[in-house]
């Protein structure tokens, strides 16, 4: 069995921001909103210390949208103190912060901040939990990369059909009686059973699988 548990917790938290911009009627329905889900980061001044941003709007981000002018204008600004230095609200948002990890060379690193504290959490006077952006399942923010998911997925399952096989033509070859006499052959039967089962789990529900978050 080749179970991975794996959080990748930037993209979880693009998930967030962006289920909380779907729901929100201000935004344009192909707006396109990153993480972090608030704005983490700090600045060294020339005494060496770290300094952190007014965090007004600090909770998700809006990609440049032409419909949003404000977006774009941030989207414009290329230095950290262009950035700050806007009245648009403007935030310098980390790559590997805002792009799970995924290399972009296009990526313009201002972005407009969408919501405060307060702001994040309602939305037309309803409170929002995570419940409500990723549905008690989760499914809805997923915390795994999909195409590394498939990729373990696969190999997941192809490692269980061949010791599986291995297992039956040993059992086949040997004969049940001594193939468990043998104390690693009942290891190795242990083994695949829990593979078999975990794998039956996941065609069942998709959930179960290990990178479901």
């Amino acid at each position: 069995c080749m179970a991975i548990e794996h959080h990748d917790q930037p993209l979880y938290e693009k998930s967030i921001c962006q289920r909380r911009c779907d729901l929100d009627p201000d935004l344009p329905a192909n707006a396109s909103c990153i993480g972090p889900v608030f704005n983490r980061t700090f600045d060294v001044d020339a005494a060496g210390l770290k300094v952190r941003h007014a965090q007004l709007r600090s909770f998700c981000f809006l990609d440049s949208n032409p419909v949003v002018s404000k977006s774009v204008v941030c989207n414009k600004l290329g230095t950290v103190e262009e950035c700050y230095a806007s009245t648009a609200n403007c935030f310098w948002v980390n790559q590997q912060v805002a792009l799970f990890s995924q290399s972009n060379p296009n990526y313009k690193p201002c972005k407009m901040g969408l919501y405060n504290g307060e702001e994040f959490g309602q939305e037309s006077g309803a409170v929002l939990s995570l419940r409500h952006l990723c549905h008690d399942d989760n499914l809805g923010c997923p915390a795994f990369n999909p195409v590394v998911l498939g990729a373990t997925t696969a190999i997941n399952t192809v490692l269980t059909v061949v010791f599986i096989l291995e297992m039956v033509l040993k059992m086949l070859g040997m004969g049940l009686e001594t193939y468990f006499e043998d104390s690693w052959n009942f290891f190795d039967f242990c083994i695949v059973l829990a593979s078999i089962v975990e794998f039956l789990m996941v065609m069942i529900d998709p959930k179960n699988d290990a990178g479901g978050g």
